[in-house]
């Protein structure tokens, strides 16, 4: 049973991690009210802290890096 206090959604979701100019495409297999996790091609080049646009919405998300695994990133809004 677990513990979590955000409900976690399962989608498939599209977005674009933005930083100093650069902008990577993602996947966002994990969306929550307090974070996500994403999915990029080459996630060593994403910065500690950067924004999220989600494709389809107009809300930048500002995220901050808690943990790297392989191609996938859990980040927490705020």
């Amino acid at each position: 049973m677990e513990s979590r206090s955000a409900h976690r959604q399962r989608v498939r979701k599209s977005g674009t991690a933005a930083f100093t100019g650069t902008k990577v495409d993602c996947l966002i297999p994990k969306l929550m009210e307090t974070g996500a996790t994403l999915e990029f091609e080459i996630p060593a080049d994403i910065p500690a802290v950067f924004g999220l646009v989600v494709t389809g919405t107009d809300r930048v998300y500002r995220c901050h890096v808690l943990w790297r695994l392989d191609k996938r990133i859990g980040v927490v809004f705020g």
